[in-house]
């Protein structure tokens, strides 16, 4: 009985440090480089409609600077939503293990 619990316990450890792994490729995820290339895609796919339509360029420089500034709020939002709801489920699955080991842990000392 001792040995099994003794393996549990290494399972669930192993899986802690999976998942603490998993919560800093979360955190490194979404980069500010990462940001920062798909605000100015975004802002250069609005500069090629605003210029097929033969606009002036102050207008393009506006709608090129605007969609900039709004995609960088729009990405900030959803990607911190996302972000903070992932680091949560990880963070209950890990106190779930971790009450599972202890669990475990005082079996093993009656």
């Amino acid at each position: 009985m001792n040995e099994k619990n003794l393996k549990n316990i290494m399972e669930l450890r192993k899986k802690l440090q999976d998942l603490d792994e998993n919560l800093e490729k979360i955190k490194k995820k979404n980069s500010f480089f990462s940001f920062f290339l798909k605000s100015l895609f975004f802002s250069l796919i609005f500069l090629l409609i605003i210029s097929l339509a033969k606009t002036k360029t102050p207008t393009k420089i506006i709608v090129f600077v605007g969609a900039f500034i709004i995609s960088n709020f729009v990405q900030s939002i959803l990607i911190s939503k996302k972000q903070n709801e992932e680091i949560e489920k990880i963070k209950r699955e890990k106190i779930k293990i971790q009450a599972e080991i202890f669990s475990l842990a005082k079996d093993l000392e009656n």
